[in-house]
């Protein structure tokens, strides 16, 4: 886990993550950081990380999702799990999300998030098109009503309230409401594989690739994020702003 301030990245290190793969940082509030690994959920708050006490254990978590009522929801190996956490305690209680007799609870899901309309967008695992989940319904957004034949890795709604998404093989897409706009085509920006997004303070909208690095859209289109010192690595997995 690296943490860039001050031009400088600066490396956090814990027991639980020397060699522990870090999917998803997620900005939970008041400082907090959850934290997506192979080997489970953890927490980052005050320069220190801990193990975050839930059902799973050190099962992999893929994606991570904070709803409006501070319920935890994770994609942990391709199930889709809901805590909520003890009052006055720092532990979560696994809640049931989809019956064992429904079709959904069968569906193997990659990543899960919370827009500000309520609800989930919820990708499937190396498998194309997007589900909604709202009110207990789930709708399905593939190649007959505009999403493109590829899977969402990653999903991020920005202050207008348009829904991003970064897909493996289709690059990023942006959903307004109606249709799918592919930027992959039209902006030159050609990267196919979107690890992460994230939206800054003015408005950018932020983009993490498979292997080229890190790249920022403004009003002149898309550049290439180069910090005066190298990023660890060109393979971002996940970016926070």
């Amino acid at each position: 886990l690296s943490v860039f301030k001050n031009e400088k990245f600066n490396n956090i290190t814990f027991p639980g993550l020397k060699q522990n793969l870090v999917v998803q940082i997620f900005p939970a509030g008041d400082g907090e950081y959850l934290l997506a690994t192979e080997f489970g959920l953890f927490s980052y708050m005050n320069h220190k990380i801990t193990e975050v006490p839930t059902s799973l254990g050190s099962m992999s978590v893929n994606s991570i999702a904070v709803d409006k009522d501070n319920s935890i929801w994770l994609v942990a190996e391709s199930r889709l799990y809901h805590f909520i956490k003890k009052p006055n305690a720092d532990s979560y209680v696994q809640q049931n999300h989809f019956a064992s007799d429904s079709s959904a609870f069968y569906l193997p899901f990659h990543t899960v998030y919370s827009p500000s309309s309520g609800g989930l967008w919820i990708s499937l695992d190396n498998e194309a098109g997007v589900y909604r989940y709202k009110d207990d319904n789930l709708e399905y957004y593939g190649e007959h009503n505009g999403f493109p034949f590829a899977a969402a890795i990653t999903i991020f709604e920005d202050k207008t309230g348009c829904t991003w998404f970064g897909t493996s093989g289709n690059g990023l897409l942006k959903f307004n409401g109606k249709a799918f706009v592919s930027f992959i085509n039209n902006s030159g920006f050609k990267e196919p594989d979107i690890f992460s997004i994230a939206l800054d303070s003015s408005g950018r909208v932020w983009a993490s690739s498979f292997n080229k690095g890190v790249f920022y859209m403004d009003s002149t289109g898309f550049n290439k994020f180069e910090p005066s010192v190298n990023i660890p690595l060109e393979q971002v997995r996940s970016i926070v702003v």
